[in-house]
């Protein structure tokens, strides 16, 4: 392990592993210590570099604008290998700002560099008139994946409208 933020986090040769352990978080049951958050005000480790923007802001001084010439959120992503053996429940959660008519997607993958496993995507959709809302997303895997495989957790704009996204969250649970 390494540190970032005075947290622990798994590193192998190739890849930074998104499982960060918050000391600070009361576990739950069924709760492994791993969890991760980008708040979009620094590029962290464990997440692709966001798309910064002041104009919309959630929490702090940046969110992660997602529009056609940048249509993909910051993403979390890890390899197989780094979930731990047994079954478990992937949750993803963020604040989301639509601008008029935007849509989005929130989209699980595992992919390798030849094959697409998995592909979900939960579509989002503005709520609320002029207010940030929380979106999740909650999906249960098991790990029958080849471990090479990379597992990423991302929102998609493929629309031109923008979206603005803050406080990205990820956590992995025994199911």
């Amino acid at each position: 392990s390494r540190f970032f933020n005075n947290k622990p986090y798994v590193v192998n040769d190739k890849w930074w592993s998104f499982l960060l352990y918050d000391k600070t978080a009361k576990p739950k049951q069924n709760a492994y210590p791993y969890s991760c958050r980008n708040d979009m005000e620094i590029d962290y480790p464990f997440a692709t570099p966001p798309h910064r923007d002041s104009i919309f802001v959630f929490n702090g001084h940046y969110s992660n604008k997602i529009e056609k010439d940048a249509p993909y959120s910051s993403a979390f992503h890890c390899h197989i290998s780094d979930l731990p053996r047994q079954s478990v429940t992937i949750s993803g959660s963020a604040f989301v700002h639509f601008s008029p008519n935007a849509k989005a997607h929130f989209v699980i993958s595992i992919n390798t560099s030849d094959s697409t496993y998995l592909w979900q995507a939960k579509d989002l959709f503005k709520t609320e008139r002029n207010e940030w809302q929380l979106v999740s997303y909650k999906i249960n895997l098991a790990n029958s994946y080849p471990p090479d495989a990379e597992l990423k957790l991302y929102i998609w704009n493929p629309k031109e409208n923008p979206v603005w996204i803050d406080d990205f969250e990820m956590q992995v649970l025994k199911q």
